[in-house]
This record gives structure tokens, sequence and C-alpha cells, in this order.
């Protein structure tokens, strides 16, 4: 299932950016798009781990604080 729905498709356009490029400036070209698409769900998840690396200190507080109540 994962071959038709993700991996063929990007089969696809690998193959069609090297039939216009070249193989090495369709991979480069290839992983450009391809950081671009992923770049918004790259910056939510360097937010969601700066927020977990404020919230850090008041988790080991209340971790010790709570410690007895397994």
């Amino acid at each position: 299932m994962w071959d038709s729905v993700l991996v063929h498709p990007l089969v696809l356009g690998l193959i069609y950016l090297s039939s216009l490029f070249g193989a090495g400036f369709a991979i480069i070209l290839f992983t450009i798009i391809t950081k671009t698409i992923l770049l918004p769900l790259t910056i939510k998840q360097l937010g969601s781990q700066r927020a977990m690396t404020r919230l850090q200190p008041e988790l080991k507080a209340l971790q010790a604080r709570y410690a007895k109540d397994k």
C-alpha cells in the first residue's frame, strides 16, 4: 500500500526531474523540494522542543515533589 501511495509518486518525480536536468542535479533538486515541503513540520517540532526545554525545570520539580506517589 505504501508503495502506491508514497514511494511510487516520489520515484516518478525523481525520474521526471532526472530526465530534465540529469541525475545528479535531480537528486539535489529533489532534496531541496522535499526539505521545503517538510519545513513547516520541522519548525513546529522545533517550537515544541523549545517549549519542553523551558518546562523541564518545572517538570523536574513536580517529579521530585510527587516521587512517592507511584
